[in-house]
């Protein structure tokens, strides 16, 4: 199909408004159509496109669970966010004569069979707009790139097209692999992806027209390394790509594996000017756009540096369907297609995958000068980049497809052979793990550093002749025959085993020794034939440079007798972890279609054995998974013959022996200080265990791997099953090994601190039945567990304990449950759990446990708003507190008083009772219930307006919060410290007492806490006029809130998003926001918060001219104040209400109620709200020709805002020169200076 080209260019209209951008359509350079248009980022757009990140990242087989609250309710319903974004797009631009313009077009080539190729050039002063995923556009009929006929790729405006002269040599294709072992990274199944790669070139590679390299080091160094030494056509990254403040960057790695970031711009750095003609970066989010700066991603930026050709991911994108793109999109490019047909052909096929989630096919973004920049038509191969080298192998397993994991050995070897630290490697661990796999894998690998590769199977009747015999018809075939001439001669072994070790040293060959466990004594540590370990040992003393050697072995052991130990690497194989394991799975058909659950179920079952796995699959092809799940023996049977477990045991001295069965208590990979404990008693806590421990990692019994900086040890699942059987026979108590590792980690949690070191104390103590040790865990964790949003965990912990546990500790745990259960909105059944609880406490004549649950059911009424009612349970636990002299807890419901009055705006009462609290606590000495009163007295002079008391309480409240070293109470009050700057409009001073807040957050893994601060900031933009940052900052709150199942908060949040779309007029989608806060502060009981949105709506209802139903609203959410007696709100309400009279005209009547909301602000002390409503009075008088009288109150209403340091001083200050200017400035003035002298 031939194509026509389109250029269509969107700058920044010359309009006034900000908003108005224009369109054209370019021919030859010329405008030949345009279009103005007005595109606002307002919430609604916000919204939709959130939705569409949401969405495309979601895995069509468990689609994330929203939250059933009416935020999740309203997006199921709205299932299409793409189309609707496409549609609305494409009608706001392609309007009036563009829209002709280009409806004729296509027309035009949909008649005449051909297609369009369409260019889409950003101005730089637009960058909002090329940061939207144009890719989306929708004509009603379909998205346009998903059309044959229509190609679409971007391009930076300024950038020219070009036609570069065509490839007439070998391709050159540099794949970078970046998958850090660090815990912040989900793992990549890289091996797959470079399967797919090769399979895709595999008619190039045949041809001999491609040369692909690998580099598995993906540190910025050895990229550069490689580039600098090879002129390459194609870069290909497979890895993570991440936004930090509107920057990208691309995740790479150290020198030991961790995460390093490299930042957009050293990369554009890195890979221009090199006669680089593609790059695909199949990464998250490495085509992302900033709305700060348009080409700030890394993509446009490799563009602008004169890369013809960069395919980017504009948002996260699953690991499966990124290879699968792959496959498509390299086997149209070899097959000879332009880049972005190639690309047409690879979306199409996302998006009929079989588990697409119907988003994805527009995740890849294109930026093109060139689409026949890598057109392999013209290539012809060079015979001198492909030199012949042999790979004979033929009696060892090499798996070409499939192969995962092992991405740390094969480093490690590649590492160490590169450099010539390492001359050899021994490869060892269990039967099945992976060994032969794993040797012949790096092999293949390694093809491009190694002129060649001979693999030979070890025999127990292996001599040395066979294995010159091997390496002879090997060097023949690389075309070297000295071996051969002397080889049937009549000389000593050692001159011929001398010739082979110089051409070894001349050759860069890797030789593989399979299955050596076959030549060991019956010690496993030695090689049994001496004339064959003279051999071995000539060759490896004597192979100094070129050749090395990997040598595979059940049984670890030492060639050169301790000679030599640094030159030798010995690489301990365990088993693979989950996320490797279930893609081993996937390579088996019985079990690649099962759900995650059930494979992470197998894998608890029997492990990460790969053998085991391939059995596992075999034997569930008849029986079936579940039917096998439940009967293993006959699979256990073959697995412990195989692994010939038995006879290992029982070689075993009695030290290994005693180490093996301990050891088997851990369920983790263990350190050997936790190994040498297990093995301890009371006379000697922590024996040494070097010996027993060397032998049994020897003998492949146990393994070791690195972990960070530190060495862990672990046994194969299989093995514990089998010695799991043994601790009976040699009369060990599993009981007391589990006490044993639940007291390991205890003590281990007074160095380290860790939460989850504690929990796994908690785990052993449950397995050993000790229910009272295991509940003292969870009663010291579960808060933690909640604040760090691991609420089912919590839960789980505690119905455990409930379940396990009696008396007291019971019910104790079943308040916390009930807690849990009211802060996730089920008030109901928490009531009820309290209810219970209150009963048994009184049946036990436990009145302390009374006046606890008593307390409680106070603040939940009080949460409610229902405050007479939580009064009476707060004065019930009083009573019985102070008859048991309980002075704590006197303190703390007192203080629970102080804030029920402080809700009603009793500030006053609330003192009292605050200070009566805060006495006793100093009598206590509790500091940190002093702290908190401090804290709470400061909020009391916040309410109030009086700013400087409040910041005095606050740092009084700080200082004594930093003594306890109180981090979570620290931040509490650091983002009280920030509302203040906020209240007062000193926003940049308010984002840094937040952000202190927030890091401390962060660092506690607080996430209730970072949900709120997250909240507040995106007040601050909201009072900024940021609504766009706002928003950002109120989804992440509220996604965090969803995890949570905070619904108080939820409703908080989508009241504020609300207020946003008010802001901007859209006041249908307010009022949706609106009513869904509603409706959940209905469902939790919360009337206060009800008495607010309702307010809200009263607003609207005013704003719209709707005077009648605004004074209905305002009256709801009256009554409901004036029933919680908070004096606060109804000063609010009485003032709004005067507002709509005012909007009427009704100035007297709007007086009245200025007047009863001034009084009333007055009582409370709440300066900033009477300085409000003493201005709007004043606009009255002004309005009725009263000047002086508005002088007066635009007076007062000035000097409190600028004492409160209030932005809102501004407002007032204009009315006073529009008062001026009506007074007159000789009468203005002489009123003004009479004033100011009373």
């Amino acid at each position: 199909m031939e194509y026509s080209s389109l250029d269509f260019q969107i700058t920044r209209s010359p309009n006034v408004s900000p908003y108005i951008y224009h369109a054209s359509i370019l021919e030859e350079g010329n405008v030949v159509a345009s279009n103005d248009f007005e595109l606002r980022r307002d919430l609604k757009l916000s919204q939709m496109l959130e939705s569409i990140k949401k969405k495309v990242t979601e895995s069509p087989e468990e689609p994330e669970k929203h939250n059933e609250n009416a935020e999740a309710l309203e997006e199921k319903e709205r299932e299409v966010p793409h189309i609707e974004f496409g549609k609305m797009l494409y009608s706001k631009v392609f309007s009036g004569q563009l829209g002709e313009y280009f409806n004729k077009s296509i027309q035009e080539v949909q008649e005449n069979g051909s297609g369009l190729r369409i260019s889409l050039r950003f101005g730089e002063d637009v960058p909002e707009i090329s940061a939207l995923p144009w890719e989306y556009l929708h004509d009603d009929e379909d998205f346009l790139i998903r059309r044959r006929n229509i190609l679409i790729s971007r391009l930076p405006a300024g950038i020219k097209k070009k036609k570069l002269e065509p490839l007439d040599s070998v391709l050159r294709m540099l794949v970078i692999i970046s998958g850090p072992d660090d815990p912040r990274i989900s793992p990549l199944n890289t091996e797959k992806e470079q399967e797919i790669i090769l399979e895709a070139v595999d008619k190039l590679q045949r041809d001999q027209k491609i040369k692909v390299d690998f580099t598995e080091d993906a540190t910025f160094e050895n990229i550069e390394g490689y580039l600098n030494e090879q002129d390459y056509h194609l870069i290909h990254f497979t890895g993570h790509g991440i936004s930090i403040d509107g920057k990208g960057h691309l995740v790479f790695e150290t020198e030991d594996q961790k995460a390093r970031l490299i930042d957009n711009k050293t990369l554009s750095d890195l890979f221009s000017e090199r006669g680089i003609r593609l790059v695909v970066l199949s990464s998250c989010e490495s085509a992302k756009g900033s709305n700060k700066e348009a080409f700030g991603d890394l993509a446009s930026m490799l563009s602008k540096k004169g890369i013809p050709a960069v395919v980017a991911m504009q948002y996260s994108v699953l690991d499966d369907v990124a290879t699968k793109f792959a496959y498509n999109f390299y086997r149209a490019i070899a097959s000879g297609k332009p880049v972005d047909l190639a690309l047409k052909e690879a979306r199409l096929v996302m998006k009929n995958l079989e588990n697409s989630n119907g988003f994805d096919f527009a995740t890849p973004v294109l930026y093109l000068s060139d689409c026949n920049c890598v057109n392999v038509g013209n290539l012809k191969p060079e015979p001198s980049e492909f030199v012949v080298k042999p790979m004979m192998m033929p009696d060892l397993q090499v798996m070409e497809k499939g192969f995962v994991a092992r991405r740390k050995e094969l480093r490690l070897l590649e590492r160490g052979f590169k450099s010539d630290v390492k001359r050899a490697a021994i490869i060892h661990g269990f039967g099945g793990i992976g060994k032969t796999v794993l040797a012949t894998r790096f092999a293949l690998k390694m093809g491009y550093y190694f002129e060649g590769t001979l693999g030979i199977k070890f025999t127990p009747t292996t001599r040395p002749e066979d294995v010159l015999n091997k390496f002879n018809s090997f060097l023949l075939m690389k075309g070297r025959p000295e071996l051969n001439q002397i080889l049937n001669q009549q000389v000593p072994l050692e001159v011929k085993t001398t010739l082979l070790v110089n051409i070894l040293n001349q050759i860069r060959f890797l030789v593989i020794f399979d299955n050596f466990e076959d030549c060991l004594n019956e010690e496993k540590n030695d090689i049994e034939n001496l004339e064959l370990k003279a051999f071995i040992q000539h060759l490896l003393n004597n192979t100094t440079r070129n050749t090395k050697f990997l040598i595979t072995t059940r049984y670890d052991f030492d060639p050169l007798d301790g000679r030599l130990a640094s030159g030798i690497e010995h690489i301990s194989l365990p088993e693979l972890h989950f996320p490797q394991t279930n893609w081993l799975m996937n390579n088996f058909t019985e079990l690649a279609d099962l759900g995650i659950q059930k494979k992470k179920k197998i894998y608890n079952v029997i492990g990460g054995h790969p053998w085991i796995i391939g059995q596992f699959a075999k034997h569930a092809a008849v029986q079936g998974v579940d039917d096998l799940l439940l009967d293993l023996s006959p699979l256990n049977k073959e697995l412990i013959e195989f692994t010939l477990l038995e006879k290992s045991f029982s070689k075993l001295d009695e030290d290994a022996k005693k180490l093996l069965l301990c050891a088997s208590i851990y369920e983790e990979a263990v350190s050997v200080e936790a190994l040498s404990w297990i093995i301890g008693n009371e006379k000697d806590e922590c024996p040494a265990v070097g010996e027993p421990l060397q032998k049994l990692t020897q003998w492949g019994l146990i393994s070791k791997e690195q972990e960070y900086d530190k060495s862990v040890y672990s046994e194969h699942t299989i093995v514990k099953i089998f010695i799991h059987k043994k601790l009976k026979e040699d009369g060990l108590d599993k009981k007391e090994l589990l006490i044993r590792a639940a007291g390991y980690y205890e003590n281990l949690v007074s160095q380290t601190g860790s939460l989850w070191d504690y929990l796994k104390a908690r785990d052993y103590y449950f397995q050993a039945e000790d229910w009272e040790s295991a509940n003292e865990v969870v009663e010291n964790t579960v808060n933690h567990l909640i604040r760090w949003g691991y609420i089912k965990l919590a839960m789980d912990l505690l119905n455990d304990s409930i379940n396990t546990t009696s008396g007291a500790t019971k019910l104790s745990c079943e308040g916390t449950l009930a807690n849990i259960f009211y802060n996730l909105g089920d008030i109901n059944t928490a009531l009820k759990i309290y209810n219970i609880i209150k009963y048994k406490y009184e049946e036990r004549g436990d009145n302390r446990g009374v006046a606890i649950t008593l307390h409680q059911l106070g603040m939940i009424h009080q949460d409610q708003g229902n405050y007479e009612e939580a009064v009476k349970k707060y004065n019930q636990s009083l009573k019985i507190e102070e008859e048991l002299g309980d002075k704590s807890g006197i303190a703390i419901t007192l203080h629970q008083l102080g804030m029920i009055h402080q809700d009603q705006g009793n500030y006053e009462e609330a003192v009292k009772k605050y200070n009566q609290s805060l006495k006793m606590k100093e009598e206590l000495g509790n500091k940190s219930g002093i702290a908190g009163t401090l804290h709470q007295l400061g909020m009391i002079h916040q309410k109030q307006g009086n700013y400087e008391e409040a910041v005095k309480k606050y740092n009084q409240s700080l200082k004594m919060k930093e003594e306890l070293g109180n981090k979570s109470g620290i931040a509490i009050t650091l983002h009280q410290l920030g509302m203040i700057h906020q209240d007062q409009g000193n926003y940049e001073e308010a984002v840094k007492k937040y952000n202190q807040s927030l890091k401390i957050e962060e660092e506690l893994g607080d996430k209730s806490g970072i949900a709120i601060t997250l909240h507040q900031l995106g007040n601050v933009h909201y009072s900024q006029g940021n609504y766009e940052e706002a928003v950002k900052k109120y989804n992440q709150s509220l996604k965090m809130k969803e995890e949570l199942g905070n619904k108080s908060g939820i409703a908080i949040t989508l009241h504020q998003l609300g207020m946003i779309h008010q802001k901007q007029g859209n006041y249908e989608e307010a009022v949706k926001k609106y009513n869904q806060s509603l409706k959940m502060k209905e469902e939790l009981g919360n009337k206060s918060g009800i008495a607010i949105t309702l307010h809200q709506l009263g607003m609207i209802h005013q704003k719209q001219g709707n005077y009648e139903e605004a004074v209905k609203k305002y009256n709801q959410s009256l009554k409901i104040e004036e029933e919680l007696g908070d004096k606060s709100g109804i000063a609010i309400t009485l003032h709004q209400l005067g507002n709509v009279h005012y909007s009427q005209g009704n100035y007297e009547e709007a007086v009245k109620k200025y007047n009863q909301s001034l009084k009333m602000k007055e009582e409370l002390g709440n300066k900033s709200g009477i300085a409000i409503t003493l201005h709007q009075i004043g606009r009255i008088n002004e309005e009725e020709g009263e000047y002086n009288s508005a002088l007066r109150n635009y007076l007062i209403s000035f000097s409190i805002f600028e004492q409160l340091n209030s932005p809102n001083k501004e407002i007032v200050a204009r009315s006073l020169l529009r008062l001026r200017d009506k007074m007159g400035e000789e009468e203005f003035n002489a009123e003004f200076e009479r004033l100011v002298n009373e």
